[in-house]
């Protein structure tokens, strides 16, 4: 197991503090991301989304499929 899998609980804890520091540092910056909005669909949570997709898509094996 490589050094991030065997800290995953660490990264994950510091990614939660730093979300925080950020989130009091800049306030008003949930207001901007939360207006980012269309139809119904907020734009910054799709390509966050999509950034967490795309690299298990590209994981499958085409050739395999047939």
């Amino acid at each position: 197991m490589g050094l991030f899998e065997r800290h995953l609980s660490l990264w994950v804890a510091l990614a939660i503090v730093a979300g925080v520091r950020l989130g009091g540092s800049f306030p008003d910056a949930s207001a901007t991301l939360a207006a980012l909005d269309v139809a119904w669909t907020n734009l910054p949570i799709a390509v966050l989304i999509w950034g967490r997709i795309i690299p298990m898509l590209l994981v499958v094996d085409f050739p395999a499929i047939r």
